[in-house]
């Protein structure tokens, strides 16, 4: 700990909702231990992360996710993309995800440009291409005045609840995976929740180079008469262990099948069809339903 981190009180979790997992509030309050400005500011919280990498990179193996809430100074997205570039975590471009982003810094993107009326369900972010992030940052420019709360919750626990109410569901998840199935336009449709167009999905201009894209990540596809394309992904994992001897080994649900089913509907795509056992089978709509009160029932709502 370096004297920087004098000014930082990691508190108990004071969410409403606050839930405990294993003995840990979830996710874990990071915030300034005094009153005074220089010890709450962006240079102080930036300086703090920097030099605690080790203990932050521990901390959120501990309990999930982390809030980092009272700091002064985080107002706009070049704010936030210097809290995300003092973690040294390393980024990566934004190619495969289904959803229309504006990238405002070289760090943050605007989360789902649809309308407020698109629904969002709870997934894990680009669980649908081979690599997905590892850290997902969240970061609220301007409050809602009622509702637009981000939930959030712990996906071991989702394990151990859907591996006891629906076992065969999740043994068939363990052995083949899941595939996802979307149809895009050539430019991105933004009134669409998933209307992120084939260009921009595969950040390509030509027909070629996306079929250079989606052969890497072991997609087949289909052109379409008006252009559009519909794809289908690998056998991808469900579910996912944290291994290696510096990782957490704890097994979550890391998917994107109860958006994919509840949520993947437009002009183009119907969500009954965009997710699939990874063996080509359908999914039980009543595990994906099953799976969907459960999640509710573990939401966090945050801001």
């Amino acid at each position: 700990m370096t004297a920087i981190a004098s000014a930082v009180a990691i508190g108990a979790l004071a969410l409403e909702g606050a839930k405990t997992f294993d003995g840990k509030p979830f996710p874990l309050v990071l915030s300034p231990s005094s009153s005074t400005s220089s010890s709450r500011d962006k240079a102080t919280l930036c300086a703090w992360l920097n030099d605690n990498t080790d203990q932050l990179d521990a901390l959120l193996k501990a309990h999930g996710g982390l809030l980092l809430r009272g700091w002064d100074g985080v107002a706009t997205a070049a704010d936030m993309n210097d809290v995300v570039e003092a973690t040294k975590l390393q980024g990566m471009a934004y190619k495969g995800g289904a959803a229309v982003r504006t990238q405002l810094s070289a760090r943050v993107f605007t989360a789902n440009e649809s309308p407020p009326s698109e629904k969002i369900p709870w997934h894990h972010e680009m669980a649908q291409v081979p690599e997905p992030p590892t850290h997902l940052f969240f970061f609220c420019e301007t409050a809602p005045t009622e509702g637009g709360a981000t939930p959030i919750l712990d996906s071991t626990e989702v394990v151990r609840q859907m591996t006891r109410k629906h076992p065969q569901f999740m043994e068939k998840l363990l052995a083949v995976g899941v595939k996802y199935a979307r149809v895009m336009t050539e430019e991105d449709d933004p009134t669409s929740a998933i209307g992120r167009g084939w260009k921009s999905t595969f950040l390509c201009d030509t027909r070629a180079d996306a079929e250079a894209a989606l052969t890497q990540l072991g997609s087949t596809w289909e052109w379409r008469p008006d252009g559009s394309l519909k794809t289908v992904t690998a056998a991808l994992p469900a579910v996912k262990t944290d291994v290696g001897a510096t990782r957490t080994n704890a097994t979550a649900f890391f998917n994107s099948a109860v958006a994919a089913y509840l949520g993947w509907n437009d002009a183009r795509n119907d969500g009954k069809s965009a997710i699939m056992f990874g063996d080509g089978e359908p999914i039980d709509p009543q595990a994906i339903e099953g799976t969907t009160l459960l999640l509710h029932f573990h939401f966090i709502p945050w801001f």
